[in-house]
Parts: C-alpha cells; structure tokens; sequence
C-alpha cells in the first residue's frame, strides 16, 4: 500500500509540474498572439494608406488635362506595384507565422 501510494504521490506531482508547463506554454502562446494581431494592424495601416495614396492618383488623374494624366499614371503604376510587393511579404510574413505556429 504504501508503494502504490508513493507512485500515486509521484506520478501527481510530475502532473502537476506538466500542467504547469501547459500553462505557460499557453500564456507565451498568448502573447505571441497578441504581438501578431498588433503586427498585423500596423501593417494593414500602411497597406491602407498606400492604397489610399492610389485612390487620391486615380482622382487626381480624373480630372487632370490630356497631357497631365499620363505623368500621374506613372506614379500610380509606381504607387500600385509598391502595393503589391507590400501584400506579397504580408502574405509570406502570415503564412511564415501559421507554419511557426503548426509546428509547435
């Protein structure tokens, strides 16, 4: 009896130091998760405002002469291709992350 007891006694507290490891892996878990969404609200700020920028081109270019648009569509090409590589590094930044995070 008092074997089985001893074990009992053994086997709960490497449970308990196991829950407790549980538990701080979650909490770090957390606050990754926390700095991501904070990452992910700054980056979506600066794709907004770049966004923005082209939506103030295209007005700008809807009312531009003959002559003026296309230099304004010069910096709108510029403008839209910045645009996309920024997207495409967020994209590869999010999916970077959800493997990290697959394999933990």
């Amino acid at each position: 009896m008092k074997r089985r007891d001893e074990y009992v006694l053994k086997m709960q507290e490497k449970l308990d130091h196991l829950n407790q490891m549980i538990t701080e892996f979650e909490d770090q878990a957390e606050k990754k998760a926390q700095l991501v969404q904070v990452k992910f609200l700054e980056e979506k700020s600066k794709l907004n405002a770049q966004a923005e920028q082209i939506h103030d081109k295209l007005n700008e270019m809807r009312v531009a002469t003959e002559a003026g648009w296309e230099q304004l569509a010069d910096g709108t090409e510029a403008l839209h291709h910045a645009l996309v590589a920024s997207l495409h590094y967020f994209k590869t930044e999010l999916k970077s992350h959800q493997a990290t995070k697959e394999e933990k």
